[in-house]
């Protein structure tokens, strides 16, 4: 990133005290920011990463955040994963999905699933959808939960 580049990108960030670092520009549905970079729009988070550690080129590897703040550009709260380990960060952090279940409550519905347990109570339970539920009896989601 150009130095004019890195001064057009500070001045939509606000530092916060509890070091995450806001985004205060335009954003992606989820609160991720969209920069507009050498005439691409990128994630602000991928932006100043790339600025910062250098081009990881290959779009398989994603920039996450260890503070899961979507809306957080401080360097020091990002890191690179291919998405099934962004995925699991995420399973482990209990942000599956928009059903708030833990992996320990994954584990016990799928164990509930393997015994026959019809699924329509189990989702009622937890507060799944049927989608999720569905994703979630085949294999298409939490997959790295056992």
């Amino acid at each position: 990133m150009k130095q004019h580049d890195l001064i057009r990108f500070m001045s939509y960030v606000q530092k916060q005290p509890e070091g995450c670092w806001s985004w205060t520009g335009s954003t992606y549905e989820g609160g991720y920011g969209i920069f507009y970079l050498e005439g691409n729009y990128l994630g602000a988070h991928r932006a100043i990463y790339e600025h910062c550690f250098g081009i990881i080129g290959d779009r398989k590897w994603e920039v996450c955040h260890s503070c899961d703040n979507p809306n957080c550009v401080n360097p020091e709260h990002l890191f690179t994963a291919l998405h099934q380990g962004n995925s699991f960060d995420m399973v482990q952090k209990g942000r599956a999905g928009n059903a708030k279940i833990t992996p320990d409550e994954v584990r016990l519905i799928k164990a509930r699933l393997a015994t026959g347990e019809e699924s329509q109570y189990i989702r009622k339970e937890y507060g799944l959808s049927q989608v999720q539920m569905w994703r979630l009896k085949n294999g298409q989601a939490w997959k790295e939960v056992n």
